[in-house]
């Protein structure tokens, strides 16, 4: 049995890190013979707005945020999904006992760091959401931080099985539960906007994607310029 989760993990990582697509907002400027050179597409409303529910605050249309949803994160308080609106945030989904493609989805996310300069990532937030809520508890979550050293500007969390599935509808991300427990999935690490709105999307896996890094740059320029970043509670850091 382990031979064959190993067997999937393999085939779906050697897929995945091929691959780099580019997802820009509409209000992007690029025309569509040129976004259709490069890859780039604009992102549509659509799926957004088909599981929305009604949210506390007013969100543009396109947000995630538009997902009133509410995560438990490693610290065990409960924060809703838009715990760091205000900045720029990286947002990826995984899970705990995943043995080689969730860990090197990390990995990329701490390379994408990696790339920026200093100033630039006291800018951006990380947030990685699990798939099994059931298996990842707060001590799980908590142990990740921990043993991959994430700082104060990660939240890793989970949620309830519906929130989950809306969450990975929205971002684009799939994923099957098999009988041994074990899941498949694609993976994709997205960058949301300080509102919300998803500005880019990579599947590049076990390196940097240069053309992803490049709208990140630009993003979190455009954050300094609007005056920065809106701080996480404090009570997010590590213990």
């Amino acid at each position: 049995m382990k031979f064959h989760r190993q067997l999937r993990c393999g085939l779906l990582m050697l897929a995945l890190s091929g691959a780099s697509t580019l997802v820009l907002a509409a209000e992007n400027t690029a025309t569509p013979a040129a976004a259709s050179a490069t890859g780039v597409t604009t992102a549509t409303t659509a799926t957004i707005a088909t599981i929305a529910t009604t949210a506390p605050q007013s969100w543009p249309e396109d947000s995630v945020y538009q997902l009133d949803l509410k995560l438990q994160i490693q610290t065990g308080q409960q924060v809703p999904l838009s715990v760091d609106a205000g900045s720029p945030v990286l947002v990826s989904m995984f899970y705990n006992s995943c043995e080689y493609v969730c860990p090197m989805l990390i990995e990329t996310l701490q390379m994408t760091e990696a790339a920026l300069t200093k100033r630039e990532r006291a800018k951006l937030k990380m947030m990685l959401v699990s798939f099994d809520p059931a298996r990842d508890d707060v001590a799980a979550l908590k142990n990740i931080q921990r043993q991959r050293h994430l700082d104060q500007r990660w939240t890793v969390a989970r949620s309830d099985e519906d929130s989950v599935r809306s969450l990975s509808v929205a971002l684009g991300i799939q994923y099957r539960q098999l009988e041994s427990g074990e899941f498949n999935h694609s993976t994709a690490i997205i960058l949301l906007a300080p509102d919300g709105r998803i500005l880019a999307k990579t599947t590049k896996l076990a390196d940097t994607d240069p053309a992803f890094i490049k709208v990140l740059k630009q993003t979190l320029q455009t954050a300094g310029k609007q005056g920065g970043a809106k701080s996480k509670p404090a009570a997010n850091a590590a213990p």
